[in-house]
């Protein structure tokens, strides 16, 4: 028998994430997502249903939310459900959280966009599809992507073009050395006809 306890949620933080290092050097960022869910009742008026998740990111996710995050960015998350429970004052506390395995951004900190936001570091924001969605990416991958595309493609062809001359050079004088050699080796035999 197989159990899953699987997540995936999309929402807004509803709080700045909190970046706490533990003592065997790992660290930890906890934060809370707020999803929201519409619906309209039997006399047609929108209906809203608002959930608060407390969400918990550890070690390279942690690093990235911390600095990229902030209160309203909304994400993507896949994670599975955790519960805690403690004694204060003699009493039992119960707390559910979402420990998050896999995180995309849809929107980020908008203090990376000016100039101190290093080019190298802008690159892999992008390869690995964080922000993928927000307006200010758009416009930086449609560049990336589209605009040196043709150059791309000009210095492949090219390369290749001038590759595939040396290769037919080189296959050329090689068959005709193998046939010299085939030839010479004939000459060379010792038998009589």
């Amino acid at each position: 028998m197989s159990y899953v306890n699987k997540v995936i949620l999309i929402g807004n933080l509803g709080k700045d994430p909190e970046i706490r290092n533990l003592s065997n050097n790992n660290v930890v960022v906890n934060t809370i997502l707020l999803t929201k869910e519409f619906w309209k009742d039997k006399d047609d008026n929108k209906k809203e249903s608002v959930e608060w998740h407390r969400v918990i990111f550890y070690n390279n996710l942690a690093k990235i939310v911390s600095k990229y995050l902030k209160k309203g960015s909304k994400i993507y998350i896949e994670g599975k459900i955790k519960n805690r429970k403690w004694l204060q004052d003699n009493e039992e506390k119960y707390i559910t959280e979402i420990i998050c395995s896999n995180m995309q951004m849809l929107s980020y900190n908008k203090k990376y966009d000016n100039e101190e936001y290093n080019l190298n570091e802008k690159k892999y924001f992008k390869s690995n599809n964080y922000d993928i969605k927000s307006k200010e990416n758009k416009e930086f991958i449609k560049k990336d992507k589209y605009e040196n595309i043709e150059d791309k493609k000009y210095k492949y062809f090219e390369n290749n073009k001038d590759n595939k001359n040396e290769i037919k050079k080189n296959n050329e004088n090689n068959e005709n050395n193998d046939i010299k050699k085939y030839l010479k080796d004939l000459d060379n035999d010792d038998i009589p006809f």
